[in-house]
């Protein structure tokens, strides 16, 4: 499984590109019931991509109970693949994805 091409963010980190992307708009439980944020992460320079799955704790901005205005950046992109590869995660092997957690600090 790969991530889809359109919408999909770049990043280089330690010489290899990777693509992450968030769902554009949330699913029902995300914006409904607060259930946590989740991004898809992949190297986009190797035949047999493996897709890292996070789910962070915490909900999308733009659910429908409280907003809130933490913002996803490059940096934190960063720090997750870092985290992952550490954890011993390779990105570069194919077959189904990895599931990961990370934390993010909550802006009120």
């Amino acid at each position: 499984m790969a991530l889809p091409k359109k919408g999909i963010r770049k990043i280089e980190y330690e010489g290899h590109t990777y693509g992450w992307l968030i769902r554009s708009k949330p699913t029902y439980t995300q914006g409904a019931f607060q259930s946590p944020m989740t991004i898809g992460i992949q190297e986009l320079d190797c035949e047999m991509p493996k897709v890292l799955y996070v789910t962070l704790n915490i909900d999308r901005p733009d659910n429908w109970l409280s907003s809130h205005q933490t913002q996803i950046t490059p940096n934190i992109i960063r720090n997750i693949i870092k985290g992952a590869i550490e954890e011993g995660r390779v990105f570069n092997e194919g077959g189904a994805a990895y599931e990961y957690e990370f934390g993010v600090i909550k802006n009120a």
